[in-house]
């Protein structure tokens, strides 16, 4: 079965790297005084950021995630990593929902993040998983990750495509998809 992402948590401004951003595209002491700037600098991360972890299937900065998907499988891959923490699951049937305890997350997989239940749930259930998943702050992220998201950032502002340098960095971070459509 699969879980598919329904909401994140935004990412808050302090958590954005902001003066790192102005350093690596050399930006003048002082930017933060032009109107506008901080602001304009926390658009470009946030979408660099974007587009990395839709790419990677990753978040890089830790936060809350909501998942949604049909029931029927007691093991299910989380599209998301690296997954922290489990904070909840529920099982929603009609208009009853049902706390499915005993639920961990586990890391035995190459391809990530497994959610196992203790049984399977109803195959007419729809499943919701709430997780805290990321590297944690921006300061664990690592460190070609980071620099990709800086280059994106930096490409996004001067209206650039991004350089074929960030798909390196990001490369090596990507899961392998092997698949065929019938």
């Amino acid at each position: 079965m699969v879980l598919m992402v329904l909401e994140t948590e935004a990412l808050a401004d302090v958590a954005l790297p902001v003066a790192q951003l102005a350093t690596h595209m050399r930006l003048a002491e002082g930017y933060g005084i032009v109107p506008g700037q901080e602001d304009r600098l926390r658009l470009r991360l946030r979408a660099a950021i974007g587009v990395i972890e839709k790419r990677l299937g990753l978040l890089l900065i830790a936060r809350e995630v909501v998942l949604t998907g049909p029931g029927g499988a007691a093991r299910m891959a989380v599209p998301v990593g690296p997954a922290a923490s489990l904070i909840s699951v529920e099982q929603e049937l009609g208009s009853v929902t049902t706390v499915l305890a005993g639920a961990v997350l586990s890391q035995e997989d190459t391809f990530g993040p497994v959610l196992e239940l203790p049984q399977a749930p109803t195959a007419a259930a729809r499943l919701r998983v709430v997780l805290r998943a990321g590297f944690g702050s921006w300061d664990s992220v690592p460190p070609e990750l980071a620099q990709a998201v800086l280059g994106w950032a930096e490409a996004l502002d001067l209206g650039e495509p991004a350089p074929s340098a960030i798909e390196r960095l990001i490369s090596p971070w990507r899961t392998l998809r092997i698949g065929a459509r019938v």
